[in-house]
């Protein structure tokens, strides 16, 4: 088991609202390197995030942590593996613009 630190909330988070998330918001949660890799592995490992090289989306556990900590919206993806792909560029978009309207 592993101790959940606040950027893995904040992964999870971003996975409630948007399905999926692509490697660019990854290194921008965690910072680009050995870390990186080692912590995706980790929270794949415990069944928190399901990951590929391109993508990352939410896993088991993942979703359960997230109703435990009150989240109640939880975004559903699409099964295939283009729709994914997809869905990550999208919301590393919406992600950007998120930051730049925060108040």
């Amino acid at each position: 088991m592993i101790k959940m630190q606040s950027r893995d909330i904040q992964l999870l988070r971003y996975l409630s609202k948007y399905g999926v998330v692509n490697r660019t918001i990854i290194e921008k949660i965690y910072g680009d390197g050995q870390y990186t890799r080692r912590r995706k592995k980790q929270l794949s490992d415990e069944k928190y995030i399901c990951k590929n090289n391109k993508i990352v989306y939410l896993g088991t556990k993942g979703r359960e942590y997230l109703k435990n900590i009150g989240v109640k919206e939880i975004k559903q993806i699409p099964g295939e593996k283009y729709s994914k792909e997809r869905m990550g560029k999208i919301s590393e978009i919406l992600i950007q613009l998120e930051k730049v309207y925060e108040c």
